[in-house]
């Protein structure tokens, strides 16, 4: 028998502002007999954990993302990390550490596909904001001088300016979510 290997999905634009509505027990009920073994959700914004023999994290964000169009007819992107690049994601966060209290303005946003060298170094020499930012080829890290829904650093501005598809989390969500990982 293949060995299980511990995997998060990241799915992105979904039950925001009523659209792309997915609940997540639905959700959890049409992964049964399927690849995904041991789900667990969290939250409504779409964060899956789950086991499965299927070693193409590729294979398993198309079959996922097949799933949410026969399940609910939406037409989503959806990340699927590893444990451990997810886990070198949330370690490789160059504002760490990071104190409690800032939590609220400390983002990370996932990039499905790669940035180019080219626009990440354009982007970091046009950009000014009084907020800090550190962008890699797969993970953008936003420290917030205020808030989130304040700055013009959001994720809609990050994939227009860096022509990718990402997904964004807060600190306490992407620790959350690496607990999770940690504990199946």
């Amino acid at each position: 028998m293949e060995k299980l290997k511990t995997y998060i999905a990241l799915f992105r634009g979904i039950n925001v502002g009523g659209k792309n509505s997915i609940k997540m027990a639905v959700l959890k009920e049409a992964l049964q007999n399927s690849l995904f073994i041991d789900a667990q959700t969290y939250i409504q914004s779409g964060n899956l954990i789950f086991k499965s023999t299927q070693n193409n994290t590729k294979i398993l964000a198309s079959t996922l993302e097949s799933l949410v169009q026969k399940t609910f007819g939406h037409t989503i992107s959806i990340l699927v990390l590893s444990k451990k690049s997810f886990k070198n994601r949330i370690s490789n966060n160059p504002f760490l550490p990071i104190e409690e209290a800032h939590f609220s303005k400390m983002y990370v946003s996932y990039v499905i596909d790669e940035i180019s060298i080219d626009l990440i170094e354009k982007f970091a020499k046009k950009t000014l904001s009084d907020d800090k930012f550190h962008i890699t080829k797969k993970t953008i890290y936003t420290l917030y001088e205020n808030k989130y829904s304040a700055s013009k650093l959001n994720n809609n501005f990050y994939e227009k300016k860096l022509q990718c598809k990402a997904t964004t989390r807060n600190w306490k969500t992407s620790l959350k979510l690496l607990e999770m990982v940690n504990n199946s």
